[in-house]
């Protein structure tokens, strides 16, 4: 179910489909990495993010689906959302990616950083379990 949901996301956002495997996608979208990954049937969405100061807060953090900002250490924050596998559909999926998407790109343009600094998280895809 995970790897067609997958699928389907990368051809309605017409993002290659090279960026999917067997476990999830792994994706650079211009100075963000989105990963996507399953485990124990609950799927996670997120963007490592590097940020000197948090003052980030937005309301619309806590609508369908809710996004968090967890810090992992350091200067290093992990944006993310979650939902169970299988209360996803085609739809459903690509709102959630597309509201990760657009927390991510609010986040860092507010910073009014280069996008070289912006992308310079050590935060990886391995980390994802820790939030």
């Amino acid at each position: 179910m995970l790897d067609a949901l997958i699928k389907d996301l990368c051809e309605k956002q017409n993002w290659p489909t090279d960026a999917c495997h067997p476990g999830g996608l792994d994706l650079q979208i211009d100075s963000m990495t989105l990963h996507i990954r399953e485990l124990d049937g609950l799927l996670s969405a997120f963007i490592p993010i590097s940020l000197d100061d948090i003052v980030y807060i937005e309301q619309t953090m806590l609508d369908w689906p809710s996004i968090q900002l967890s810090k992992v250490e350091g200067n290093e924050y992990i944006l993310w959302s979650r939902e169970w596998l299988d209360k996803l559909d085609s739809d459903s999926i690509n709102t959630m990616v597309e509201r990760l998407l657009k927390e991510a790109i609010y986040i860092l343009g507010s910073l009014n950083k280069p996008s070289s600094e912006a992308s310079t998280s050590s935060a990886t895809s391995q980390d994802w379990h820790k939030c």
